[in-house]
């Protein structure tokens, strides 16, 4: 998930510092980061609610008749 890493990235570069880019350490209250931070976390929890969700509605996988009429192993939908 890219805005994920730009979260790590944004906390990086206040803490640390990202190599020959030093100048924004402690710099935490621009305007800027804090909106892209803002941004950045409800995309993060927005695409994480609909891969739950998408996990959550899965379908069970059904199981095929054989040539012999009984269930054979379960199949699942791709």
């Amino acid at each position: 998930m890219l805005p994920a890493l730009v979260l790590i990235g944004y906390v990086l570069s206040r803490t640390t510092g990202l190599p020959q880019d030093t100048g924004d350490i402690g710099n935490w209250s621009e305007p800027l980061g804090i909106a892209s931070v803002f941004v950045e976390g409800a995309l993060v929890a927005l695409a994480s609610a609909v891969l739950m969700e998408r996990r959550a509605r899965r379908p069970e996988p059904r199981a095929v008749p054989s040539a012999h009429g009984r269930a054979g192993a379960p199949v699942s939908a791709a």
